[in-house]
């Protein structure tokens, strides 16, 4: 498996795991969040945002460290109850997105995750939607 199929399973991985989460999908992103349709909340988007390599001299495989931000928008309310919904977004992302989830379809066999690590995870509300941000960094083997 090259590097590139790697990478490509982590996202894919990334997104069943919200997939079964209940996050919405769609090939379409929606800058304004306005526009998004109510019956796809919670919607969420996945964005590569580089990658990061280790130099090897060839005494053993080198790794690479992916970054990823998922973004799940949500429907608007009272202030109180849409800062609890982050919050359950945040921590179920950081719950659901484990090195043994990562390491599932055709990263099962090989193991090439080694570790999940949260960059930060950020809030916004507007007047028709909420959005948590979740940074991470995905560390996996190279081939």
């Amino acid at each position: 498996m090259s590097n590139f199929d790697t990478v490509t399973s982590i996202t894919d991985n990334i997104q069943s795991i919200l997939k079964r989460e209940g996050i919405h999908f769609l090939k379409r992103t929606y800058e304004d969040g306005g526009a998004i349709p109510a019956s796809l909340f919670p919607f969420g988007e996945i964005r590569y945002l580089g990658e990061t390599f280790e130099e090897a001299t060839g005494e053993r495989p080198g790794y690479a460290e992916a970054e990823f931000r998922i973004s799940v928008a949500f429907s608007g309310g009272d202030p109180s109850e849409v800062m609890r919904e982050a919050q359950r977004w945040v921590h179920m992302i950081r719950g659901a997105i484990t090195v043994n989830a990562l390491n599932s379809g055709g990263l099962a066999l090989p193991r090439y995750v080694s570790r999940v690590r949260t960059l930060g995870a950020e809030f916004e509300s507007k007047e028709k939607f909420s959005r948590v941000n979740y940074k991470m960094a995905v560390r996996y083997r190279e081939a």
